[in-house]
């Protein structure tokens, strides 16, 4: 459960095309942690709607999104040593 408002919004969403990967951060007694949910959004019958299913077409395009996230996450990661390095009192 969030505990901050700000735990219910990615801190990035990349997207590429119909597709999206939001990006999330929370910190516990370890340190920050990411998560990376993905999603296809569209039309149906006039009614924006999202889904977490991919069809076939799309499994290459979210592959490279899930690398484009993978490295998003691996910048945040490192942005975070440097500020714990610089900051090794902030809990």
């Amino acid at each position: 459960m969030a505990r901050n408002a700000h735990e219910f919004h990615p801190v990035t969403v990349l997207y590429d095309g119909k597709l999206s990967a939001s990006i999330y951060r929370r910190i516990d007694q370890h340190g920050p942690l990411y998560s990376v949910e993905f999603n296809r959004s569209g039309y149906c019958q006039g009614i924006f709607v999202t889904s977490k299913f991919f069809r076939e077409e799309h499994l290459l395009s979210l592959k490279e999104l899930a690398q484009r996230a993978y490295a998003c996450v691996a910048d945040f990661k490192n942005r975070d040593a440097e500020y714990w390095v610089t900051n090794p009192t902030r809990n």
